[in-house]
Order: structure tokens, then sequence, then C-alpha cells
């Protein structure tokens, strides 16, 4: 009965060990995430074509394509393998950003530091 106890309190602390590194991964660099700041971009300036960016950040990191028509941002395109739920969030802002004409739109909720890195990415591509 002791060894059945020893056994159940050794698997008890490894997975303790575990949820605890796993939560230390996934919640690093948010706090920092939600301040970075995202310049204003006039789009207006860029000659047509395509423009490549990227924006790596702790464990988010984002590729994007901006093609610009006549002054202005026709298409975003993600060079990412993205989940679905990824895929919503990014479809999502670029739509706003498409509108706007402007990378200053409001982030998705609850993804907020997912939305800064592709609006970083974004204007890395534009630099």
């Amino acid at each position: 009965m002791k060894k059945a106890f020893k056994v159940v309190g050794i698997v008890a602390a490894v997975i303790v060990i575990l949820v605890t590194t796993a939560l230390f991964f996934l919640t690093r660099g948010l706090e920092e995430g939600v301040l970075l700041v995202v310049e204003e971009i006039d789009f207006s300036l860029k000659e047509d074509g395509s423009y490549y960016g990227s924006f790596e950040f702790y464990r988010w990191n984002n590729e994007v394509e901006v093609i610009i028509e006549n002054g202005r941002v026709s298409e975003m395109i993600s060079n990412n393998k993205l989940r679905k739920r990824q895929e919503s969030i990014i479809r999502e802002l670029e739509d706003s950003i498409i509108e706007a004409q402007s990378t200053q739109v409001e982030v998705v909720s609850g993804a907020t530091v997912t939305s800064k890195i592709y609006l970083k990415a974004i204007e890395d591509a534009m630099k």
C-alpha cells in the first residue's frame, strides 16, 4: 500500500511540474506583447507591388505578404501555417486593415498579442 502511495505521489509531482512548465511557456511574453506599439503606415506612399515582412516575439511569429495596388492595400497573405482559430483572427484583422487602409485598427478581442504580431509583420513589410 505504501508503494502505491509513493507511485501516486511521484506521478502527481510529475504532472504538477509539466503543467507549471506549460503555463510558463504559454504565458511568457503576454504582458510585453500587449504593450507592443504598431506604427501608422501610409500605404499611399508605397509603389504597387508585393511587400514581405515578418516579426517574431517569444512564441509568436508571423510572415506576411502585403499587396499594394493603386496606393491601397488590396490583399494580405499570411505565410504561416495557421490553426483554424488563428485563421479567423487573421481574416478579421485583414478585413479591418483593408477597410480602414490603416494598421491603426482594433485588435481582435481575446487575441491581442496574435493581432499585434501580425500588425508588426505588416509594419516590417512596409519599411
